[in-house]
């Protein structure tokens, strides 16, 4: 996916003097974006509901509801905490490596360093 339609990347402004210039100003945008997107083959950024569906084993999913109980806490809650705490060790862990890289003044990745002992250029 490139930056056009990645989702940390879109910004869809508009902007009007009256309610009704903004309702129209607003629609232009967003299908300025999605024949944009349309235009470069990518699939637009869609809002994500903050639900979804997970299969576990039952004993998994009675292990997770007993630690929930344990720190006084909803299964969600546990949950959602546990899984924010991995996507930030998962951040941490990839600004390290590519620190570590520079530090080292390697490639982060064997794609690159592949492409750089053939003498290929990006």
């Amino acid at each position: 996916m490139n930056d056009c339609c990645n989702p940390l990347f879109v910004a869809i402004t508009f902007q009007g003097k009256s309610v009704a210039e903004l309702n129209k100003a607003f629609r232009e945008s967003i299908e300025d974006y999605l024949a944009f997107c349309k235009q470069r083959g990518e699939t637009p950024d869609k809002p994500f509901s903050g639900q979804f569906v997970t299969r576990i084993s039952p004993e998994l999913h009675r292990q997770v509801n007993v630690a929930a109980a344990l720190a006084g806490k909803s299964l969600n809650a546990f949950v959602t905490e546990q899984l924010q705490s991995a996507v930030q060790k998962g951040h941490a862990s990839k600004v390290s490596r590519k620190n570590l890289a520079k530090k080292a003044n390697r490639p982060t990745n064997t794609k690159t360093s592949t492409r750089k002992k053939k003498g290929i250029k990006s």
